[in-house]
């Protein structure tokens, strides 16, 4: 089982703030759900199968265009801010 540290301040950034409330929960998920790289397998079933019905991939991209690296054609989404957020460096 993965731990993961929590943003607190995440509640108080405008980009956080405009998400519909699915997309905030979406957000945690990938966050939960990726590896300890910040890698998350784009997999929709599951992912609506925990969050109900969700918009279509592109539109998911286009939300969260700021926040992740599509990789692969969309099989992979790499969490822009995550190494630097949970291991405190970043990564050139």
């Amino acid at each position: 089982m993965s731990k993961r540290l929590h943003d607190t301040e995440i509640w108080k950034k405008p980009w956080f703030n405009d998400l519909e409330d699915r997309m905030k929960l979406f957000w945690f998920y990938i966050l939960s759900d990726c590896d300890a790289a910040g890698i998350w397998t784009a997999n929709w079933k599951i992912a609506e199968a925990y969050l109900g019905k969700l918009p279509p991939p592109p539109r998911l991209v286009e939300i969260f265009k700021n926040q992740i690296l599509v990789l692969n054609g969309g099989t992979y989404w790499f969490i822009r801010v995550f190494i630097r957020f949970q291991y405190g460096f970043s990564v050139s």
